[in-house]
């Protein structure tokens, strides 16, 4: 097995076993595993693995799964805002998850997200773009 899919093998046991509160805390494992990773290294690979804190806990929010059961339990609440922009408040640390899910998806009209910790800007090309994701992201 190729370094890198052990060393996401590893971090995903000590992710499922949920004793650790931070990335220094997963990085001394990892180390006691035989990993040396910086915190840089931690922040990278949770990122790809669809990885966000929520209430203290990492979490792993797959991509890969149905975007509607595995991304909009993350979601709060979504208001238009002009013509143009939906505004999407998520749980705490999950906004960038829930715009790399939106871009991923490539929905009709889309035009692009930015995300900070816990809000999501998505610009939608008209209206009725907005419409319809306003339609999918509200709960």
């Amino acid at each position: 097995m190729p370094e890198k899919s052990k060393r996401r093998e590893v971090l995903m046991e000590l992710l499922r076993g949920g004793e650790l509160a931070s990335q220094a805390d997963l990085a001394r494992a990892m180390g006691e595993r035989g990993f040396s990773l910086t915190q840089s290294s931690i922040s990278r690979e949770l990122r790809e693995l669809g990885v966000v804190k929520l209430a203290g806990k990492y979490v792993l929010v797959s991509l890969d799964t149905d975007f509607l059961s595995g991304v909009l339990s993350l979601v709060c609440g979504a208001c238009a805002v002009g013509q143009h922009l939906v505004v999407v408040k998520t749980k705490e640390g999950a906004a960038s998850v829930v715009a790399s899910a939106i871009d991923k998806a490539q929905f009709e009209g889309v035009a692009g997200t930015i995300a900070g910790d816990d809000t999501v800007f998505i610009a939608t090309l008209d209206s009725d773009a907005q419409g319809d994701l306003m339609g999918l992201l509200s709960p």
